[in-house]
């Protein structure tokens, strides 16, 4: 039901702001790129603005990304995948590196959350504690 009155809500307010109707398969069609999809994703995770963000976060994050809830690490991978469809399909190649900002905003804070879970407990930035 939620998801009716969204696409009423959004095909509302758009064929307002238009002055004709406009269809949320029609706004898609506008917003694709002309170039191949499958081109345009391949771009989004070989661009190098995409792994300056990430070279440093996946191993981190990774380490402990078991200890996380299942449910937040799948919604996280899959919003990711979707991500980078969409980028695939709206940008051009040369504009791949939008991607990475999004990608970054999903699965940063998960990433960043499970490397912080792979310091030792009593790890301090002053050093090691000492018995009072």
């Amino acid at each position: 039901m939620s998801v009716l009155t969204g696409l009423t809500t959004v095909t509302a307010l758009l064929s307002l702001s238009a002055g004709h109707a406009v269809w949320p398969w029609g706004l898609a069609s506008e917003l694709a790129s002309d170039s191949r999809p499958v081109r345009g994703a391949i771009a989004c995770v070989t661009n190098r603005a995409f792994w300056y963000v990430f070279v440093w976060l996946l191993p981190l994050g990774l380490v402990k990304i078991r200890s996380l809830p299942r449910p937040w690490v799948l919604g996280c991978a899959a919003a990711a995948v979707l991500a980078v469809v969409l980028s695939a399909y709206h940008n051009q190649p040369e504009d791949a590196a939008a991607a990475a900002r999004a990608l970054f905003n999903i699965v940063g804070p998960m990433l960043s959350l499970s490397a912080a879970l792979a310091l030792p407990r009593d790890w301090s930035p002053h050093g090691p504690r000492r018995p009072c």
